[in-house]
C-alpha cells in the first residue's frame, strides 16, 4: 500500500462500497420495490376477508396512480384520457377505514377534474396514506 495509485484505488473502492450501501439501505428493506406497495400480491386478501379487488387497488389502477405520481406535469391529460378507468378501479377498492376519507377526496378530485387535488392525493401514498395494490 505504498504505491500512491494502490492507496487511490483502496479509497475508490472504500468509497464506492459505501455509496452501494447507502443505496441499498434507501431502498428499505423491500429493495427496489415501489414504496407504494403495502406487500399485496395478487390473490391476497385483507384481514377482513374481503375479496383482491376489493381489499387492494388493482393493477391497472394502480398503473393509473404510478403515472400520475411518476408524471405530474401531465395530471390533467391523464385524468382527462384514463379518467373514467380511474374512477372505476378507486369505486371497486373497498378501502379500510383508515383510507375511505382518502379515497372518498380522490374520487371527487378526479370527477371535478382537479389535477392539482389529484396529484396532491396520489403524492401522498406511501407517506401519510397507506394503501394496497393488488
Amino acid at each position: 500500500m505504498n504505491d500512491p495509485r494502490s492507496a487511490r484505488r483502496w479509497w475508490w473502492s472504500v468509497i464506492a462500497l459505501v455509496v452501494v450501501l447507502a443505496l441499498g439501505a434507501c431502498a428499505g428493506p423491500g429493495g427496489a420495490a415501489s414504496p407504494t406497495t403495502a406487500g399485496a400480491t395478487a390473490g391476497e386478501t385483507t384481514g377482513s376477508g374481503a375479496s383482491p379487488a376489493e381489499g387492494c387497488i388493482d393493477a391497472e389502477t394502480a398503473a393509473i396512480i404510478q403515472s400520475l405520481r411518476d408524471d405530474p406535469a401531465n395530471a390533467q391529460s391523464t385524468i382527462d384520457e384514463r379518467g373514467g378507468d380511474l374512477l372505476a378501479g378507486l369505486q371497486r377498492f373497498t378501502p379500510p377505514a383508515e383510507v375511505s376519507t382518502w379515497r372518498e377526496e380522490l374520487l371527487a378530485a378526479i370527477e371535478s377534474r382537479d389535477a392539482a387535488a389529484v396529484q396532491a392525493l396520489v403524492q401522498s401514498i406511501g407517506s401519510e396514506v397507506v394503501v394496497e395494490f393488488c
